[in-house]
């Protein structure tokens, strides 16, 4: 059986103004990777917005939102046998001034 730790960024434009908002966001997250764990497509269809684009260091490396659910259905159909995943830790950064206003979530 193999084994695999996900790595999910999810990049969350916009300003985070509270703590209810930043608990919402975190929920969303963890219903996403859950989704992609239990290959509920659907789900992360709903979860992620019609505009959604995973950027990724390379421009052209970076994918829509079908393209990340294709993605998906490609690994668990060529790749993955199954996935175990350890949350470990969930870190929070809000940029709000400058060139890049944005807000992320990296949990690993």
């Amino acid at each position: 059986m193999k084994y695999f730790i996900i790595l999910i960024v999810v990049l969350v434009l916009g300003c985070m103004s509270s703590t209810d908002e930043v608990k919402e966001q975190t929920q969303i997250v963890h219903s996403y990777q859950e989704a992609a764990l239990n290959q509920d497509f659907e789900q992360i269809d709903v979860l992620l917005a019609e505009d959604f684009i995973l950027y990724s260091p390379a421009f052209a490396d970076s994918i829509s939102k079908g393209q990340v659910i294709d993605q998906w259905k490609s690994d668990w159909e060529n790749l993955f046998e199954s996935i175990e995943y350890k949350r470990t830790r969930t870190v929070f950064k809000v940029v709000v001034e400058g060139p890049y206003v944005i807000d992320w979530e990296l949990s690993c």
